[in-house]
């Protein structure tokens, strides 16, 4: 349970680092995170900010949990793990944009960096937090 809401945590994080980098710089990073118009058609229904949300939560916590999983079944891998879950969040800002059916995103140099930036610390947080309650219930 603890894990789970440490999950949900970090995902809520990310949104609102996102959300003050937008306020800060101009741009739609966060708007680009719980974009989902690749799935749902907005023409035929436009999803709530609280269904945005929760899809972000929940592939949020997917990720939490995975990586939980490797750190206490296979350690050696953890480390690999984050850099590919890094390295693939990094890369979802290009696929995203490209993505997006409506044309609210765009490419841009401050975008990019927010991106990286608040994805960076969504990992860092999630690597303390596995490594700091599994060494706790040692």
């Amino acid at each position: 349970m603890k894990h789970l809401l440490k999950a949900v945590a970090a995902a809520v994080l990310l949104l609102l680092l996102t959300l003050i980098w937008d306020s800060l710089f101009g741009t739609t990073i966060s708007r680009l995170l719980l974009n989902v118009d690749f799935i749902i058609d907005y023409t035929v229904r436009k999803p709530s900010f609280m269904e945005e949300t929760a899809y972000h939560i929940i592939t949020g916590v997917i990720i939490y949990l995975l990586l939980l999983i490797i750190y206490k079944s296979h350690k050696y891998l953890y480390l690999p793990a984050l850099i590919i879950v890094l390295v693939i969040t990094c890369a979802l800002y290009h696929v995203l944009t490209v993505l997006a059916v409506r044309p609210l995103f765009e490419l841009t140099q401050a975008g990019a960096f927010g991106w990286l930036l608040t994805h960076v610390i969504y990992i860092v947080v999630v690597d303390r937090w596995i490594k700091h309650s599994s060494t706790k219930s040692q």
